[in-house]
């Protein structure tokens, strides 16, 4: 008997073992990834016993290069992202002061106070503006917060009387003729 969990019977696994993949773009043999498992499972290591233990793996199973050039790529991605964070921590506050303003000004219409808005929102970054929205969302008063968004529906197309339909299932009961052939209909 099979479980809802369990779900149908699906292909064989792979031959092979079965363990951890390397976090790496590249292939290393067998002995490698159980060494290079055993080193990153290791929760005693300092960052630089770490670092030690795994320019000494590399080097071990010559693929010293491939690691130093995937290293590489990972320090460069926490920068920019170190950058990025850096640069929005220095942007926001300046954007709400600037939102403040404009939000305080009682000489502007609700039509010059919104395009002002949006050229202040227009000033930042798509992760910063994301951000921005998030905050003032957040932290907006109960009356002018947004509301969040409903249960997700199981799918574009739902099952109506005559099987799917591309908005849903219809509300309410079928009515092919709708509520008018009623008033014909005898009353019993």
């Amino acid at each position: 008997m099979l479980s809802v969990l369990q779900g149908p019977p699906g292909p064989p696994p792979p031959p092979g073992p079965v363990g951890p993949q390397s976090p790496f773009p590249f292939q290393v043999p067998w002995e490698a990834q159980q060494e290079l498992n055993r080193i990153q499972s290791d929760p005693n290591l300092t960052k630089q016993q770490y670092e030690d233990q795994m320019n000494q793996w590399a080097n071990k199973y010559g693929v010293k290069d491939k690691y130093d050039a995937y290293k590489k790529n990972i320090d460069d991605q926490r920068t920019k992202a170190q950058q990025e964070l850096d640069e929005a921590l220095k942007a926001l506050p300046k954007y709400y002061r600037q939102l403040r303003k404009i939000e305080n000004d009682n000489t502007l219409t609700r039509a010059q106070a919104a395009q002002k808005k949006q050229e202040l929102l227009n000033t930042l970054t798509p992760k910063q503006k994301r951000a921005a929205q998030f905050l003032e969302n957040l932290f907006a008063p109960d009356y002018a917060k947004r509301p969040s968004p409903g249960p997700m529906r199981p799918g574009p197309y739902g099952p109506g009387p005559y099987g799917p339909g591309p908005y849903g299932p219809r509300p309410g009961p079928y009515r092919p003729y709708g509520p008018i052939i009623q008033t014909f209909l005898p009353e019993v």
